[in-house]
């Protein structure tokens, strides 16, 4: 009989982490499921503790692999599951009592996709916020899609997926993406689908703000080499003038705190001013409408290239967060 659930931990260098996120899913009572560890190259012990869990439980995979980054690795353990469902988690989060029960009370609804609550954990502010209360339904394929590209719904691990449509899709993946690349494995799944629905349950924890967390900038001039290739991935292959709006509007607020995060740590403005050069959404930039307040104001410091001006909404986005 075939499992439900492939639940795939994709990581690098976690040690600190793994075993917390590991241990959330296999102390519930829920046994119709697999654990796929993916290890992206780790240099620390997290490689070792995975083989550990694969040892003692019969329903876990580690897997060790040349480091590829997230794509890679995801594609990796898409390859391996064996259940009918795939649930991604990040290996610095992990997940709420009942996860999986409450995965398989969603799945009545018959859906090819399902988005599910997300709690985020900002450990240095104090602060918790739920990601949507109260919110229960289908959703068409256009709103989902927005939700993607706007930046408030573009993650993989506050969803499920139908394993046979990440299997079909997986081959089409590239692996060059680290910054985007949950956005990017979205938009090839969303080619190929059409029912969408959307769940208030609590499922998942996200720690911001750590050392290893993706909400990290990382590297910088990477990042935005990245930023490149998903935005002319996005400007393919979707075809409505007011989503990709909502795309450009999340991609510049991404460029205003990239470019604000140089400065901080000591770039220089010629050096970031050449950065903007090469970022390709310069060339839309004033083409799109900006789809929030706030935005009006990032297309108009990063078109002008007012460096001062992005540092000085950055930090006080950063102190409002802090109250």
């Amino acid at each position: 009989m075939k499992l439900l659930f492939s639940i795939i931990i994709p990581f690098y260098n976690e040690e600190r982490a793994i075993k917390r996120c590991i241990d959330s899913i296999i102390s519930e009572k829920y046994q119709d499921y697999e654990i796929i560890l993916v290890d992206d190259g780790s240099t620390d012990s997290s490689g070792k503790i995975a083989d550990i869990y694969a040892e003692q439980y019969d329903n876990i995979v580690a897997v060790h692999k040349k480091n590829g980054g997230g794509v890679d690795s995801r594609r990796c353990g898409i390859r391996l599951a064996k259940g009918k469902y795939i649930a991604f988690v990040d290996a610095d989060d992990y997940v709420l009592i009942n996860y999986l029960d409450n995965l398989h009370n969603v799945i009545q609804y018959k859906a090819e996709l399902y988005f599910f609550n997300s709690k985020f954990i900002y450990p240095n502010r104090k602060k918790i916020y739920d990601q949507r209360k109260g919110e229960n339904g289908y959703i068409n394929y256009l709103d989902a899609e927005k939700r993607i590209l706007n930046g408030e719904d573009g993650y993989v691990w506050n969803k499920l997926y139908l394993t046979d449509i990440l299997k079909a899709v997986e081959p089409e993946m590239k692996e060059l993406l680290m910054f985007g690349d949950d956005v990017y494995i979205n938009l090839n799944y969303f080619q190929k689908i059409n029912t969408v629905y959307v769940s208030s349950l609590n499922a998942y924890v996200h720690i911001c703000d750590s050392a290893t967390s993706i909400c990290r900038m990382g590297k910088l001039n990477k990042r935005l080499e990245e930023m490149n290739c998903l935005y002319d991935y996005v400007k393919k292959n979707v075809k409505e003038k007011d989503i990709i709006d909502y795309y450009i509007t999340s991609h510049v607020a991404t460029l205003v705190r990239t470019v604000a995060s140089m400065y901080e740590n000591g770039e220089k403005r010629s050096s970031i001013n050449r950065i903007l050069d090469s970022c390709k959404v310069m060339n839309d930039i004033n083409d799109y409408t900006p789809m929030t307040k706030i935005g009006k104001l990032y297309k108009i410091f990063i078109s002008k290239k007012y460096i001062m001006g992005c540092v000085w909404i950055y930090k006080i986005k950063n102190i409002l967060k802090k109250w």
